[in-house]
């Protein structure tokens, strides 16, 4: 592994003469604009609520499914079938989002918002059906995964410059994360409360609504200056 490393920055160091230095931002600008920025919340509130709902669904779905009387191997087989539906849209989504006018962007994030919502409306069913649990893992797979790819791609059509870039994805994906971390255990925590999974339910539909409107509202902004 050493001499791996060590060739590769024998390769790498050469290229050192090309290293530039952004443009210096205006010198009222800090750290901390980005932070005073409305519409940079926007992405946060989008960004934390999309990882919310995702792992929130990954790590409870399968308990959910087995307290209907699914088998615990097919609850398994659903949640990753839902991984597995992600994986292309990693690679399509920052390929097609940036060829897409804000119309257009404006219009999938409803169409998926709207297939999440479907999604979220067939977990109130009380059933052992296999293939109904699969089907409803595999569109909440289809609908929330491109949201994050998607996410990553914004960060760099909305920014003027690499800095801006850099400094609204950082403060987008921190936040969101420090948001996203609360939803597993506070779905959890209401169960345990309630022995009823459809509150949660219900508060996921909600959010999912939030975030959507989050995202609409974060494509209005032609550019996020800050």
């Amino acid at each position: 592994m050493t001499i791996l490393i060590v060739a590769v920055l024998v390769i790498w160091l050469p290229n050192l003469r090309h290293n530039h230095l952004l443009a210096q931002r205006h010198p009222e600008s800090s750290a901390l604009a980005v932070w005073k920025t409305p519409s940079a919340w926007l992405l946060l509130i989008f960004g934390g609520l999309q990882s919310m709902l995702f792992y929130t669904m990954s790590a409870w779905l399968p308990t959910m499914m087995t307290s209907y009387g699914v088998d615990a191997a097919v609850a398994g087989l659903a949640v990753s079938l839902q991984s597995l539906i992600s994986l292309p849209f990693s690679f399509l989504v920052p390929a097609i989002a940036p060829k897409l006018n804000q119309t257009m962007r404006q219009r999938w994030l409803i169409v998926f918002g709207a297939l999440t919502l479907v999604a979220f409306a067939m977990m109130f069913a009380h059933t052992d059906n296999a293939v109904y649990w699969l089907v409803t893992n595999a569109l909440f797979g289809l609908a929330i995964a491109p949201t994050f790819p998607y996410l990553m791609t914004l960060f760099a059509l909305k920014s003027p410059s690499p800095q801006h870039t850099a400094e609204l994805s950082g403060m987008a994906q921190s936040g969101g994360y420090l948001l996203a971390a609360f939803g597993p255990a506070l779905f959890g925590a209401a169960y345990g409360w309630t022995h009823n999974w459809a509150p949660q339910i219900i508060v996921m539909i909600i959010l999912t609504i939030v975030m959507i409107v989050a995202g609409f509202m974060a494509e209005k902004h032609e550019k996020i200056d800050f």
